[in-house]
Formats: structure tokens, sequence, C-alpha cells
């Protein structure tokens, strides 16, 4: 099931995406380079399906914490588990491709928002990164050195739209939102839904706000271009927000600072990669 905030907060019943479809194919980037250095000012986005053989579960499942283990194994359904460690397992594989150690040793703390951060022998590094999830995908973005947050969401019919629409924009949004043609909304929605999020994850605060006190544009935008970001009617200075959607994905990244360049990828294995040191 992916349930976004707004859904949580307004009691609507989740949507089901169906877990085969992946956003791999549709988001069209590139896989990942032999070798990434990722340079100060830098953003990397990566895109991976969680829909993985037995075999290659098994591979990722051997390199989670026992903590991790332990939280695969409460989940009520095996396609609930299977994709929690799907992701655990490739975040760490990830992690390890930047930070050239084995993904079984990294080691992971929480904020008090249950955000994770490098721990261990990796906390001096700072590389920081953040993680989403929609239906068999997930996006994970790293950089240095300054905080970040991530959201992938599946566009897809909700029967409460106007519900979510009316609970989560703010005033001049939702004035937006009337200009906009019907056939518009679905994509405006949840483009708008993913800047959000991505925003309030990387503050730091996620269900602690309500999603209509931020401000972003409903409009379609290039991936290169800089938005603004609003709290409480004020523009928020000295974050970035980027919108990368394609197809039936709406992908945003928000990070403190001024980036430099923005790179998305898809992942591949990492036996079939030199990982950068």
């Amino acid at each position: 099931m992916v349930m976004n905030l707004s859904e949580r907060r307004c009691g609507i019943k989740p949507v089901k995406v169906a877990s085969h479809h992946s956003a791999l194919a549709e988001l069209r980037w590139p896989p990942t380079p032999a070798s990434a250095e990722l340079a100060e000012g830098e953003v990397h986005v990566i895109c991976v399906s969680l829909n993985v053989s037995p075999d290659r579960l098994a591979q990722l499942k051997a390199t989670l914490s026992p903590d991790e283990q332990d939280r695969a194994a409460k989940y009520r359904f095996q396609e609930g588990k299977d994709f929690f460690v799907a992701a655990r397992g490739l975040l760490r594989e990830v992690l390890g491709y930047y930070l050239g150690m084995p993904p079984e040793r990294i080691e992971f703390r929480y904020n008090q928002s249950g955000k994770p951060e490098l721990a261990g022998s990796a906390a001096n590094r700072d590389l920081h990164f953040n993680v989403a999830h929609s239906g068999a995908d997930a996006v994970f973005a790293v950089t240095l050195h300054r905080d970040i947050g991530v959201d992938l969401e599946r566009i897809r019919a909700i029967p409460e739209m106007l519900q979510m629409v009316s609970y989560a924009l703010s005033d001049s949004e939702k004035r937006e939102w009337d200009r906009l043609e019907a056939t518009e909304w679905r994509r405006a929605f949840f483009d708008c839904w993913a800047r959000k999020e991505a925003f309030l994850k990387g503050i730091g605060e996620g269900l602690e706000r309500q999603p209509s006190e931020i401000e972003v544009p409903l409009r379609r935008c290039q991936p290169e271009e800089t938005l603004t970001i609003g709290d409480h009617g004020c523009k928020v200075d000295g974050w970035s927000l980027r919108s990368l959607s394609a197809g039936d994905y709406a992908v945003a990244v928000a990070v403190k600072g001024q980036p430099t360049r923005v790179s998305c990828w898809a992942w591949q294995p990492q036996e079939e990669l030199m990982p950068a040191r």
C-alpha cells in the first residue's frame, strides 16, 4: 500500500499501487556510472526497483543489521516484508558504493523524527541521504555536508482527490488549483505533494507539520529549475527544490543551499560497479 501524509491525516483509505509496475523504465534515468565521485555541492538521486529475485533478496537480507531484520519480521504480509528488506539492503549497497565500504558494515542512528543518519565509522564522512518509497520502487538522494529530502509518488486516481486538495493545499495554492483544467489535477496534486514532502523530510519535520503550511508551485517544471518554497506565506531562504518528475511518477528533491548539479541514475548491482572512494 502507498499512503501519503495527507491521506493518513485525512483518514482516507490508502490506494494499492500495483507492485509489478516499476518507475525505472518510465523515469528513463541512465544507469549508474562505473565510478561516480560525489563532489561538494552535487546531489545524486538514484532510483531502485524493489522487485528482486529470491536469491538477490537473500543477498540483501544478509547485509541487514539485527534490528532491521526484526523490523522486517513484524510486517504482516510477505510483500511488505520483502520490499522493506530490499529497500534497506539496496540503501546499504548504494551508501557502500559512495563510502567505499561493505554494506553490512554500515551503521545507522535515527533522529527524533525517525530519519536515519550514518553512525559508527562512517559518521565522520558527512554523507547525507534520504529515502522515499512508492509501490515497488524507491529513490535515494545523497549529498555532502547538507540536509536533504526526497519524495517519490506514483501518479494515480484517488476518489477523494478534492478532499485531499482542501486539506493539503494552502489558500494561494488553491487559487492556482482553480485555474487548472480538470485534466491537469492529478499530476498537479502529486507534483505538489512530492515537493512538499521532500522539503518537510529535508528539514526533519515530516509528520509534525501541516502540509498546507508549506507552499510550492503546482505547475509542470523542468528538472534544472529551482522552485520557490513558502512557509506560512513567507519565502524560505537557504533551500533549493527541484522537480524530477517523469511518466506516471512525481519525484522531488530538496537540499539545503544551492546545489551545483543534480544527477539522476537507475541503480546497478554493486558487483557490476567500481565503488568511488
